[in-house]
């Protein structure tokens, strides 16, 4: 489980507060593991959507609010399971020095952008 851990951790996807999740089957079953925060939102919108468990409820046994719950719901709704997998935050790309003025060589007339 250690190497599962780190992967976890690396990829952005370590539940942080994995004691939370009290669903029956993360207690039960050794392939629902409460660290793996991809799988637990999964499992949480599926009880929601399948077994028909209410909101409330499924927020409270995975560690969650209601708002959360819904949040989670659109982004599926809107992207799939790929809503779920955190992104790189900050720039997308490399700064870029551009010239703004045609005159001169000097660095002053330079800004990044």
């Amino acid at each position: 489980m250690r190497g599962k851990r780190q992967r976890l951790a690396a990829s952005g996807t370590l539940n942080s507060t994995p004691e939370k999740v009290q669903d029956r089957l993360f207690q039960s079953y050794d392939f629902f593991d409460p660290e793996d925060l991809l799988q637990v939102k999964y499992e949480m919108l599926r009880r929601v959507e399948r077994d028909g468990t209410s909101v409330r409820q499924a927020a409270h046994d995975f560690g969650f609010s209601r708002r959360h719950f819904y949040d989670r719901q659109r982004q599926c709704a809107a992207h799939g399971f790929q809503g779920f997998v955190p992104h790189k935050r900050g720039p997308k790309g490399a700064y870029k020095r551009v010239r703004l003025s045609k005159g001169g060589n000097s660095g002053s007339d330079l800004t990044t952008r």
